[in-house]
């Protein structure tokens, strides 16, 4: 008899704005996976509802702070306190799968009870995946030891397979850009955490030849009116372009900059950082940020140790390199998404054994 495919709920159900998940759960329906996500709106002990609901081998979990953030005051205590018994009472009927994309939930204060509920989550599941080693070791400095329960998988390639970026040139034409002016972009939604606000105070120092974009959404109207005060002084130097922007078109601005910048104040990984690098980015970020891999050295890789004293060096070593294509062919097969959806298939089955 033909087994039964194994049943996998992954919840959020953040698809529509992550890549992340949709080419996770694509890649594990490919190796005979059914994965499903949450259907329906669950308020009350929404995990266990779930996979009553929608039975399932595994429920895995992405973002948890997605089942206790919501509204405020007493109402937000509340989720945050009853989650372990949601997630208690899900487990009866799954096992509970992790992947630790976040230490705490970003621009969020990690209270006592946040805090409480990714420990007892971590110590629950079946199996925690994390995408380096460092970043396993960051989880367990923070939460408590993983064991042998803990996988390492890199993050997924989340540039479409057979996609290859546009030329510097023909980026910056498509998107009405100065050919020669050199620049560094930052990309993806604008929040506080990020330590925007601190490279645009540091590139008033920086030579006039170099050029800032900010591209991405700003979710925070306060926010974004604080980083435009700010860059107000700079003039053209710095360039706001505050939407949403289709695939094609954030791949045309990696293209058109000289470097992609990065200055995440804390991050356990980073979906954009592993996009520079599948488009063959010259990638510039913190050495505090270890936790992000990007199969360094890599000769497109550059860190700086702090904005105030380094950043300028560092942006002008990253434009004046050559692009690697090698190895950026190389990073895209470590982390193909069938690669990885294999291992995390196998790591299902056998730990469902």
């Amino acid at each position: 008899m033909t087994p039964r495919p194994l049943r996998v709920l992954m919840a959020p159900d953040w698809r529509p704005n992550n890549p992340y998940l949709r080419l996770l759960s694509a890649a594990l329906a490919a190796q005979g996976v059914e994965v499903a996500f949450p259907t329906g709106t669950k308020r009350a002990l929404p995990l266990a509802r779930l996979v009553a609901q929608q039975p399932c081998d595994w429920l895995h979990l992405h973002w948890p702070e997605a089942f206790w953030s919501r509204g405020s005051g007493l109402a937000l205590r509340l989720r945050q306190w009853r989650f372990p018994l949601d997630l208690a009472l899900a487990n009866r009927r799954a096992r509970i799968a992790y992947t630790a994309h976040n230490l705490t939930p970003h621009d969020a204060p990690a209270g006592r009870l946040v805090r409480r509920n990714l420990r007892l989550l971590l110590r629950r599941a079946s199996v925690v995946f994390v995408h380096s080693a460092a970043a396993q070791r960051a989880v367990e400095t923070t939460h408590g030891p993983l064991g042998d329960r803990a996988a390492i998988e890199p993050h997924g390639d989340l540039l479409p397979v057979g996609t290859a970026p546009p030329s510097r040139e023909a980026a910056r034409a498509a998107l009405g850009l100065p050919p020669h002016e050199t620049a560094a972009l930052m990309f993806g939604v604008v929040r506080p955490y990020k330590g925007i606000l601190e490279v645009i105070r540091r590139w008033h120092a920086l030579p006039a030849k170099w050029h800032l974009w900010i591209v991405g959404p700003a979710e925070d109207s306060t926010y974004a009116h604080e980083v435009a005060a700010i860059a107000r002084p700079l003039g053209a130097q710095v360039r706001l372009v505050f939407e949403r922007t289709a695939d094609e078109t954030l791949l045309q601005w990696i293209a058109a900059a000289d470097a992609t910048l990065f200055n995440y104040r804390h991050c356990l990984t980073s979906g954009a950082c592993c996009l520079a690098r599948s488009a063959g980015s010259k990638i510039v970020l913190p050495t505090r940020l270890d936790t992000i891999d990007l199969r360094e050295p890599c000769s497109t890789v550059f860190r700086f140790d702090a904005v105030e004293r380094d950043l300028a060096a560092v942006l002008e070593r990253a434009a004046a390199a050559p692009p690697d294509p090698t190895a950026t062919a190389i990073w895209r097969t470590e982390t193909a998404w069938r690669t990885i959806a294999a291992r995390m298939n196998e790591i299902y089955a056998n730990v469902a054994r």
